[in-house]
């Protein structure tokens, strides 16, 4: 996880045109030096954004071929979105518009989108039809899927899980 931090960093270096020299997980550019650490491989994104995934996948898709894939372009799009978030880091360090409590913020705001755009992506392939017509016709019309639900349940999630690491910090702050 750590190569591929290191790689998008890398690429969006280039595409940016930023100076920069790379040797071992260390990035130089003109503003200063930074580490790939392995915390910035993207487990912390990857982790719960799989498991998120994972139960979004179970409400919403019928198909288990349609809950990996979904998971998968999941997984990949956390990767994708750490990547960016890495890569913003250094980007915004280099033009003067982000310090050191911007880090998390950045963070925390990247997948904050993230997941809920997966999400919103995710309802768009949901299953036309169900698996198994059912015994008896009860005359039911099944309804669509209530996309502002989603939305809060989301939401919720992700300030769920902000609400740790925002207290530790608060902890180590105050003492």
């Amino acid at each position: 996880l750590q190569d591929v931090a290191a790689w998008l960093i890398l690429a969006g270096l280039q595409v940016t045109g930023i100076p920069f020299s790379y040797d071992q997980y260390r990035i130089s550019i003109p503003s200063g030096t930074w580490h790939v650490v392995p915390d910035c491989g993207g487990l912390r994104y990857l982790l719960p954004g799989t498991a998120l995934s994972y139960a979004f996948a179970t409400l919403v898709y019928q198909q288990p071929i349609r809950r990996i894939a979904f998971m998968v372009v999941c997984a990949a799009a956390l990767m994708l979105a750490n990547g960016i978030r890495a890569y913003g880091i250094i980007a915004g360090d280099h033009f003067g518009i982000a310090e050191g409590a911007d880090h998390r913020v950045f963070s925390y705001t990247i997948y904050g989108l993230t997941l809920p755009m997966l999400y919103w992506l995710g309802l768009k392939w949901t299953d036309s039809k169900p698996i198994a017509p059912s015994r008896a016709d009860t005359g039911v019309v099944p309804q669509p899927y209530d996309v502002r639900k989603i939305v809060i349940m989301a939401v919720t999630a992700v300030v769920l899980l902000a609400i740790v690491p925002l207290s530790l910090s608060l902890g180590a702050a105050l003492q």
